[in-house]
């Protein structure tokens, strides 16, 4: 089991993206939050997203995976494995998802 930060660069509302993430960490079993960077060590992996490219950047740090338009399209992560997850409901850490192949 993994500890997961996840990052929204632009708001304090995760975006579609870092839902997405959260659906197929939680579905291993994983443990996921909302990325605070005072607490960074205690994370195993940090899912960075942006997607303006205006956002301050400042606490992106080189061992995050960061990705969306705000960054750099080309060298933004594509995860296949994830990419037909539908995410569902999201309130607070509460998610819950559906895959796209059933619908």
């Amino acid at each position: 089991m993994m500890n997961i930060g996840l990052y929204d660069v632009d708001s304090k509302i995760p975006n579609l993206a870092l839902m997405k993430l959260s659906t197929w960490h939680k579905s291993l079993g994983d443990e996921v939050q909302m990325y605070k960077p005072i607490l960074h060590h205690i994370y195993d992996k940090v899912y960075a997203s942006t997607i303006f490219n205006f956002s301050d950047k400042g606490y992106l740090r080189d061992d995050m995976v960061i990705g969306g338009t705000g960054w750099n399209m080309e060298s933004s992560p594509k995860v296949p494995s994830i990419s037909s997850t539908v995410s569902g409901r999201f309130f607070g850490w509460t998610s819950t998802s559906i895959d796209a192949r059933r619908l």
